[in-house]
Parts: structure tokens; sequence; C-alpha cells
């Protein structure tokens, strides 16, 4: 696991906190930095670098890469997004502070339900980013203002319609040949 390029990290809202994430420009797979989560989670990272390095599943998931900082390139451990609910679903409650421990169980509760809900109905669809707000829509009426707002309405749906679509996406990366 050696790093070999720098990249840059951005930062993406996660419930009262904010992830840092990165996506391969080649493979279009979506990684975490961990680090900063376990300061959200008041763990340590030593225990918590363990087991992700000593978790198989975790470790496949794993990449070392550079990352700019003051004092120069950074060594830093990235997770494929896709292993961070399981690998936050395995950390036991009452192993962390009292203070930490209410903002780990309501995430573990929202994996468990989008689990469930998978495999139960055969999909999951998280609220915050399926409802779409939308003001309420006039009555009908003959007048050119009913027909701007509704025409107005329509744009903001198709809008949000447009985010939606963008953040179920993986970013665009250079073409990859077909495999056959």
């Amino acid at each position: 696991m050696t790093a070999t390029h720098i990249v840059t990290l951005t930062p993406v809202p996660f419930y009262d906190d904010t992830v840092l994430t990165w996506s391969d420009p080649q493979s279009g797979t979506a990684y975490v930095a961990p680090k900063p989560m376990v300061d959200y989670f008041g763990l340590t990272w030593q225990s918590q670098h363990e087991k992700l390095t000593q978790n198989k599943l975790f470790r496949e998931g794993i990449r070392m890469t550079l990352i700019p900082s003051e004092g120069g390139p950074q060594r830093t451990m990235l997770l494929e997004r896709r292993l961070v609910h399981p690998w936050l679903l395995s950390i036991p409650v009452s192993r962390i502070r009292p203070e930490f421990q209410e903002k780990l169980l309501l995430y573990q509760r929202e994996c468990a339900d989008a689990l469930d809900a998978y495999f139960t109905q055969g999909v999951a669809v998280n609220p915050a980013v399926a409802a779409v707000p939308v003001g309420p829509l006039p009555r009908y009426g003959h007048d050119g203002e009913t027909l701007r707002a509704l025409m107005a309405a329509h744009r903001d749906l198709i809008a949000a319609h447009t985010q939606l679509l963008a953040l179920l996406q993986p970013p665009p990366g250079p073409l990859q040949p077909a495999r056959g």
C-alpha cells in the first residue's frame, strides 16, 4: 500500500460534520478519509487503523495516497465509500465516550434501516436526498400569473431532479474500453 500521487480531498456534509472525499477519475471509485471521522466519534485512530487494515473486506478498499499540506505532501489512508457504512456499523457504541454515543447510534440506526429496506423491499431510499422541496402550487386559473407560477415550479422540480441525478452518478472520467 504505497502512496503514489497527490490528490485533493473534497469536503462533503455528513450529518453535523464534514467528511473528506475523493473520486478516482479513472475508475470512478469514491473514497473517504476515515481518520477525520474517527475524531467525529471520539475514537482513537490507532485502534481504527488496526481494524481497517486487519479486516480483509476493509483492507480490499484501502488506498494509500498523498494529500497536500503546509509541510508538504502527507501520506493518508482512504477507504472506499461503500465500506464506510459497514466500518461504522462495526464500532460498538458502548466503547466510545458517552457524549458521542448518540451520534454514532443515530447513524447506525439509519444504516440498519437502509439495509433492511434494501433486503426486504429491494430498494433503499434516503429521505434526505429523495425529498425534493417544492413550494405549494398555485390553484388552477386562466391568468398569466398562474401559468408563470406553474412554469417556475416545474423548472424548480427539474433542477432538483437534475441535482439528484448528479448525486447518483459517478464523477466523469476518461472513457474506459469495453471489457469482453
